[in-house]
């Protein structure tokens, strides 16, 4: 649980909506501190990321089974 703390849950917590440019609209921050954060959680196996080859490259995350079993208790925190 300690690699899930802070300032990171937010973004933990809204992987759900996927792709970058929508989190973006949703948590209010640079996009680059984004960036780091999703790769951080990445990195921790809390997210996974899907690249899709097309004209317009596009780019989602998806939770993965450890994230999606700690989201009652992130989803706690703010009450």
């Amino acid at each position: 649980m300690a690699k899930a703390n802070g300032k990171h849950v937010p973004v933990l917590y809204f992987v759900r909506y996927k792709r970058p440019g929508v989190l973006q609209h949703i948590i209010v921050a640079d996009r680059q501190v984004l960036i780091n954060q999703l790769n951080e959680r990445l990195h921790h196996e809390f997210s996974s990321k899907i690249a899709f080859d097309a004209k317009i490259p596009k780019v989602e995350y998806q939770l993965t089974k450890l994230a999606k079993s700690l989201l009652p208790v992130i989803g706690n925190l703010g009450k």
